[in-house]
C-alpha cells in the first residue's frame, strides 16, 4: 500500500515542520506515503516556497511529485526557521528584501499571513498586509457575523472587516467552514456556529464533505441578496416615489451610460501606467515588464491583459472608482511572478534574458488562472 492507515502516521513526522501532529483545522491533512517513506501536513507542503504543483491531483501528494517534494525538503533543510531556529524552514517571506524564512507551524504561532490562493504567497509578522480603514466610526462592540461574539471593530490578525459588507466583522477563526476537511471536523464547526446559522436559516443537515460547498453559498447568499433586499426595495420605492423609476423602465438606453460603467478596453499603455513602481526598481526587470506587455498586446504571449489584470488583482477589469489601493509593481529576486490580490501588487521575476522573463510570466498566470478555474468549477459543482 502506498498510503499509512489514519492510525499509523499518528508517531510520524511531517518531512518539513517536524512535528508529529495530526491536526487538519490548522496544519492541513497528514499524508503518509508508504512507498516512498514521506509523511507531510498538507499546508506545510502547499505553503513551500520552491515548489509548485505540477502534476495531476492523484500523482504524487496532491498533485506534487515526489521528485520535487524531495528536492523542497533538500532546500529547507539549508535554511533556519527565524522562530524556533531549527533547520528546515521551507516558506519564505515575499515581502521584498526579507530574508525571514519559518516552518509553517512556526509562522501560525507568530501570526504571519497565509494565502489560500493564487501563489500562496506568506507574508512575516512584519509584513503581513493590515486591512486599512480611512475612518473608524465604530465607538462600541459589534458582534462578528458567524458566532455573534462581541469584538472590537478594529483590524488586527484576528479580526478582519469584510470588504463588501462594511458592517461585517469576523474572526479569523470563524472564517474556516470553507477549510474543513473531514466531516468530523465540519460538523465540529456547524456546531460551533449554530446559533448564527440558525438566524440566517442556513442550517443544514450533514452528510458528507462537499456538503460544506453549499452551506458556504447559503451563507453567501444570505449576506449578498437576502440581507441587502429590503434596502434595495427601499431604493426602488425611493426612485418610483420620484417619477425616476417609470422612466428607467421606459427609457433604459437612455439611463445606461449614467447608472451602467462600460469597462475600457485594456492596452499596454493603460495597464504599464496603472501599476506604480513600489520600491526602487530594476531597471532591466522594468524593461522586460513593458515589453511584455506590448507583446500581449500584440498577441505575441499566450496571456492577455485581462489575465494579467486578474492575476494581480482578481478583477478582469479596472472598476468605475478604480483600484483601492493602486496597482504596483515589485521586482523580486524569485523565478516566477507573484500576485498579491489583497495589496493590488504584482511582483515580477528579475531574470536574464527577455525570454525566459516571458516563458516564466506566461507560465505563472497561464497555470495559476487554470488553478483558480478548475477551483472555481469545483466548487459550483457541489
Amino acid at each position: 500500500m502506498n498510503e499509512s492507515k489514519p492510525g499509523d502516521s499518528q508517531n510520524l513526522a511531517c518531512v518539513f515542520c517536524r512535528k508529529h501532529d495530526d491536526c487538519p483545522n490548522k496544519y492541513g491533512e497528514k499524508k503518509t506515503k508508504e512507498k516512498w517513506n514521506l509523511t507531510v501536513h498538507y499546508y506545510c507542503l502547499l505553503m513551500s516556497s520552491g515548489i509548485w504543483q505540477r502534476g495531476k491531483e492523484e500523482e504524487g501528494v496532491y498533485g506534487f511529485l515526489i521528485e520535487d517534494i524531495r528536492k523542497e525538503v533538500n532546500r529547507a533543510s539549508k535554511l533556519k526557521c527565524c522562530v524556533c531556529k531549527k533547520n528546515g524552514a521551507s516558506i519564505g517571506c515575499v515581502a521584498p528584501r526579507c530574508k525571514r524564512s519559518y516552518h509553517f507551524p512556526c509562522g501560525l504561532q507568530r501570526e504571519c499571513i497565509f494565502q489560500f490562493t493564487g501563489n500562496f504567497a506568506s507574508f512575516c509578522w512584519d509584513h503581513r498586509p493590515v486591512q486599512i480603514i480611512t475612518s473608524n466610526n465604530y465607538r462600541e462592540s459589534l458582534p462578528c457575523t458567524i458566532c455573534l461574539e462581541f469584538i472590537e471593530p478594529i483590524p488586527s490578525y484576528n479580526i478582519l472587516r469584510s470588504p463588501c459588507c462594511k458592517n461585517a466583522w469576523f474572526h479569523r477563526d470563524c472564517l474556516q467552514i470553507n477549510t474543513a476537511t473531514t466531516v468530523a471536523d465540519l460538523k465540529s464547526i456547524i456546531n460551533e456556529c449554530y446559533n448564527y446559522l440558525e438566524l440566517i436559516g442556513c442550517l443544514r443537515l450533514i452528510t458528507t464533505l462537499s456538503d460544506k460547498y453549499m452551506l458556504v453559498k447559503d451563507i453567501l447568499g444570505y449576506h449578498v441578496i437576502q440581507r441587502v433586499h429590503t434596502p434595495f426595495e427601499s431604493f426602488k420605492q425611493g426612485l418610483k416615489t420620484l417619477g425616476v423609476l417609470e422612466k428607467i423602465q421606459a427609457y433604459p438606453e437612455a439611463f445606461c451610460s449614467i447608472l451602467c460603467h462600460k469597462p475600457e478596453s485594456l492596452s499596454a499603455k493603460i495597464l504599464s501606467e496603472l501599476f506604480t513602481v513600489h520600491t526602487l526598481p530594476d531597471v532591466k526587470a522594468l524593461g522586460f515588464w513593458n515589453s511584455y506587455l506590448q507583446a500581449v498586446e500584440d498577441g505575441k504571449s499566450t496571456t492577455t491583459m485581462e489575465d494579467i489584470l486578474i492575476f494581480a488583482t482578481g478583477c478582469s477589469s479596472i472598476p468605475p472608482a478604480g483600484f483601492k489601493p493602486t496597482p504596483s509593481i515589485e521586482c523580486l529576486h524569485v523565478d516566477f511572478p507573484v500576485g498579491n490580490k489583497c495589496n493590488n501588487c504584482l511582483a515580477i521575476p528579475i531574470t536574464n534574458t527577455y525570454k525566459e522573463f516571458q516563458e516564466n510570466m506566461d507560465f505563472t498566470i497561464r497555470n495559476t488562472l487554470r488553478l483558480e478555474k478548475e477551483e472555481s468549477s469545483h466548487y459550483i459543482g457541489h
